[in-house]
């Protein structure tokens, strides 16, 4: 709103940017940068994306309906079984690489901002991004598990990924009080009309 607040804010990143600089190195200095780096995840979440769009397709192109049972061919079944188990892999792999990369960092901040160690592992736990890619990682094992149509959840990971898609969501979401007084309105003009039909 004012120029102190902008200036505080960018100050604020800053220290988080350059703790993220600072993990990074330890992860360079310990040798584990080749594998826990951003651009190893960022490859995986595309290769887990690419992994739910191949079997998607597959339950479209092969799902067939037996009654009340789902069917497909074994070659079919097969093929997603075996993506499905990379998928598991993959997003475990993420889900480590997410926890390794930024866990520390969330970590130093939160105990910066002078939480008990308790509640700073606490949030570090909670944090949005580590609960994301841990439901990511259990609704690939309940896809493999409970039910093939777990994974078509995973096709909305492209929220993550695309900032249109992020955007066409946060259209609804931070409007939604006067959407929700909006579709409030229409039903009382709905009900209004109906009286005087």
């Amino acid at each position: 709103s004012n120029n102190e607040k902008k200036l505080t804010e960018f100050l604020a990143r800053c220290r988080h940017l350059y703790k993220e600089v600072k993990h990074q190195q330890l992860l360079i200095d310990m040798q584990l940068s080749d594998v826990f780096s951003t651009e190893n995840y960022d490859r995986a979440t595309w290769f887990a994306f690419l992994l739910a769009c191949c079997m998607n397709i597959l339950f479209i192109c092969y799902y067939t309906r037996d009654g009340a049972k789902r069917v497909y061919s074994s070659e079919a079944q097969a093929a997603v079984n075996a993506l499905n188990f990379c998928q598991i892999i993959v997003s475990f792999f993420t889900f480590a690489l997410f926890i390794v990369v930024r866990g520390p960092v969330k970590y130093q901040i939160y105990k910066e901002a002078g939480y008990s160690t308790v509640s700073t592992l606490l949030h570090t736990a909670t944090d949005a991004m580590t609960v994301y890619y841990f439901g990511y990682f259990v609704v690939c094992l309940l896809g493999m598990f409970h039910s093939d149509l777990w994974t078509a959840i995973l096709l909305l990971d492209v929220v993550m990924k695309n900032t249109t898609a992020r955007d066409t969501l946060n259209a609804v979401y931070y409007p939604r009080v006067q959407l929700a007084w909006s579709f409030v309105l229409g039903l009382i003009l709905l009900y209004v009309f109906s009286c005087f039909d």
